[in-house]
């Protein structure tokens, strides 16, 4: 570990802090390593967001990797991405993966708390899917679950509908997720 960076990165981002703590902070390790290491989903997880979030956590990564300072979302994806040597587009699919999966786990929640049998609902819905049932369909005001026969399994309450959505999405991410993390 590089304690100069990690001493940087702590003046930078707690320097005009009111602190008589001269112990660096975990924060700075942390970062420190991530930007050693060349972590692109812990970097994202610390300074994936736009202006005004974590702003200087986002000068000091732009200061040490020696590139000019950007606080913009695009800015910081861009620069971690060649940092890290990673394709902006792997990037963006594992934020769209991981974004599917915790939509996924609340629509399950939402499914759960609204039915009593909403484990087994969850289960039916898996099992369509699993047998052929790839698309929501919409007609006269009805929805189905449909497979390729345009044949149909109806979706009559919103949640039941909300969860096949967001198990679909998933579904269609995780192919390309995996296969991208062979990068």
């Amino acid at each position: 570990m590089n304690i100069q960076t990690v001493a940087k990165i702590h003046r930078h981002v707690f320097g005009e802090l009111p602190v008589g703590n001269d112990r660096f902070s975990d924060w700075a390790y942390k970062l420190e390593a991530a930007i050693r290491e060349k972590n692109f989903r812990y970097l994202m997880m610390v300074l994936g967001s736009g202006k005004g979030f974590n702003d200087r956590s986002k000068e000091v990564f732009c200061d040490i990797i020696g590139i000019p300072r950007t606080l913009s979302l695009k800015g910081i994806k861009a620069a971690i991405s060649s940092h890290c040597l990673v394709p902006v587009e792997h990037i963006e699919l594992h934020e769209s993966y991981h974004s599917a999966k915790r939509k996924l786990d609340r629509k399950f929640v939402e499914l759960t708390s609204k039915f009593a049998n909403g484990d087994e609902l969850a289960a039916i819905v898996d099992e369509k899917i699993s047998n052929g049932y790839r698309k929501v369909v919409t007609e006269n005001r009805r929805t189905f679950l449909a497979n390729d026969q345009n044949m149909g399994w109806p979706l009559q309450r919103v949640q039941i509908k909300e969860y096949a959505i967001a198990k679909l999405s998933i579904i269609e991410l995780e192919d390309r997720y995996h296969c991208s993390l062979a990068f």
